[in-house]
């Protein structure tokens, strides 16, 4: 396990922070909290936790919708793992508020 220093972990945070401002948004307007909170990033099945947990210290908004109107709460419930009832239920109350 690598271990960081304090001074290493103030400029990952101000790296972070600086990051957040710019509001930089993918084509279809996710935030890097969109992003963080996918269960597939990659080849990794689960979110990050230390990453949203650091974009959201450092003021990524929460509130912020995508193109599809989602949250990036939205997007984390809907990933999370749950059985295919759960999901169907899910989606059909979704569509109700389309």
């Amino acid at each position: 396990m690598l271990k960081s220093n304090e001074a290493e972990i103030s400029s990952f945070r101000q790296l972070v922070r600086a990051v957040v401002q710019t509001r930089l948004r993918t084509p279809d307007d996710k935030t890097l909290l969109h992003l963080a909170v996918l269960r597939r990033i990659g080849s990794v099945n689960q979110p990050r936790r230390a990453l949203v947990e650091s974009l959201l210290v450092a003021g990524a908004a929460v509130n912020v919708v995508d193109s599809a109107v989602n949250a990036p709460l939205h997007l984390a419930v809907y990933n999370r793992p749950a059985d295919e009832s759960m999901r169907k239920d899910w989606e059909k109350r979704r569509s109700s508020y389309s």
